[in-house]
């Protein structure tokens, strides 16, 4: 399994000129969170025993996997996918839409189970 930590507010400590040491702990916090709760969230979904393999890495989500999905030579790309609403339930994620033209392998999109969406406005 592959999950990329993601770093949404980096761009905009580095815009808002932040100390580097600041830009760091923020790097740090976010895979120290993601080191804790990926693992737990895995073993949640396949059961504690499971033997999944997990992948924790920094970086832009659409590149990290096609890296991965290169270099293990996966067979399938599993992905959940987002819920849109309006204009943008008529296109896929970025990250798919990103994936679907560079992609070696079959790429299958996981929708949300309906307990699992968020609450709508």
């Amino acid at each position: 399994m592959l999950h990329v930590v993601d770093l949404p507010a980096e761009a905009v400590l580095r815009a808002g000129a932040a100390d580097r040491e600041v830009v760091l702990h923020y790097r740090r916090e976010r895979r120290q969170h993601a080191e804790q709760e990926v693992p737990r969230y895995v073993a949640g979904a396949l059961g504690p025993d499971s033997e999944a393999t997990v992948h924790l890495v920094d970086g832009e989500t659409a590149d990290a996997i096609l890296e991965h999905a290169s270099r293990l030579a996966a067979d399938v790309v599993v992905m959940g996918s987002v819920v849109q609403s309006g204009m943008r339930a008529l296109v896929l994620g970025s990250t798919a839409e990103k994936l679907l033209p560079a992609i070696d392998t079959s790429l299958l999109l996981v929708k949300p189970t309906a307990t699992a969406l968020p609450a709508h406005r």
